[in-house]
């Protein structure tokens, strides 16, 4: 059963951004039985770059092609998850960064400050702080600051969602200036965008994150401050410029309740004038994608095949 909806899935990745072909068996079961790989062979990693004045809490990793580059490669920029208390670049989402990576993408992994000794906004501060010092700085890595896309999963994918709809909301973006934390896509994984439950799709857990959130993420609770966590949940700052999504979810993730993201797709594709892409994944848990096994690869693939088709329509 386990195996039957992996490939499911892979399926259903393969006609994200159909180009033809469909999903791999090859694939499927190089990941089925070599679920632990090591990085791929065309890919270099440049290590511990700061990013910012909070030592290793602020420092990124860049993932780019080795050989000389022949044009500015387009950026995608990952965050981590870990239920915004733990976590670290360079562990999870490893099968996309290095395929990325592969195709001429300039990818950048990074460490951002942890609860509960740092509290909301925080993360969300370090987040549009990456994303300033990207479109600042990548030009010296070959990486192209005019296509910068967003992705992270879990606390991750909260927070991409947060950045590439928030980044000028007073409160959430730190002092930068008028640096410019746009981006050009955004690709949540099994995130959470609707933190109040404001539309009442949450079949569990509101309690549970609720008290989750208060005891170890934000400063003060709900009643105690409701304009921050109003502030902080990604479908407050739903408008017609948000940028090109594809939001991706397990149909059985346990952890980020899958109608309350299916919701949030649906209230962004009401009001966003661009791309926006809901998928849910027959049999997927959450954190389907940090190893090697099925469906990641296909997942991979399926990022690359929507980045690219929104780099083809920016450039029209």
């Amino acid at each position: 059963m386990i195996m039957r909806q992996a490939w499911l899935s892979s399926q259903v990745l393969s006609r994200v951004e159909p180009n033809g072909q469909a999903a791999s068996v090859w694939r499927f079961f190089a990941g089925a039985l070599f679920p632990i790989q090591l990085g791929s062979r065309g890919v270099r990693r440049i290590k511990n770059i700061a990013y910012g004045p909070e030592g290793r809490k602020h420092l990124l990793d860049i993932y780019l092609p080795k050989g000389p580059a022949t044009a500015p490669m387009p950026v995608l920029l990952h965050v981590h998850g870990g239920g915004w208390i733990v976590g670290s670049k360079h562990q999870q989402a490893q099968p996309l960064i290095q395929y990325m990576a592969s195709q001429g993408w300039l990818v950048i992994d990074i460490n951002y400050r942890l609860a509960p000794w740092n509290r909301m906004p925080v993360m969300i501060q370090d987040v549009i702080r990456a994303v300033a010092w990207t479109k600042a700085n990548i030009t010296s890595y070959n990486g192209d600051p005019d296509f910068v896309a967003l992705t992270g999963g879990s606390a991750g994918g909260h927070l991409v969602a947060l950045a590439a709809l928030a980044s000028n909301v007073d409160g959430l973006r730190p002092e930068l200036g008028d640096a410019d934390c746009t981006v050009d896509a955004c690709i949540p994984v099994y995130g959470l965008y609707d933190l109040l439950d404001q539309n009442q799709a949450m079949e569990v857990g509101v309690g549970e994150i609720r008290s989750f959130m208060t005891r170890f993420v934000m400063p003060k609770s709900y009643s105690e401050d409701a304009a921050l966590w109003e502030k902080i949940s990604p479908i407050n700052h739903i408008s017609p410029s948000a940028p090109p999504m594809l939001i991706l979810h397990g149909q059985h993730d346990s952890l980020a309740d899958l109608e309350s993201a299916k919701a949030f797709a649906e209230s962004l594709s009401r009001i966003s004038k661009n791309k926006v892409t809901f998928v849910d994944l027959p049999g997927q848990q959450h954190a389907y994608d940090c190893a090697y096994s099925p469906p990641a690869p296909e997942h991979a693939r399926a990022v690359h095949r929507f980045l690219e088709s929104v780099r083809k329509d920016k450039q029209r």
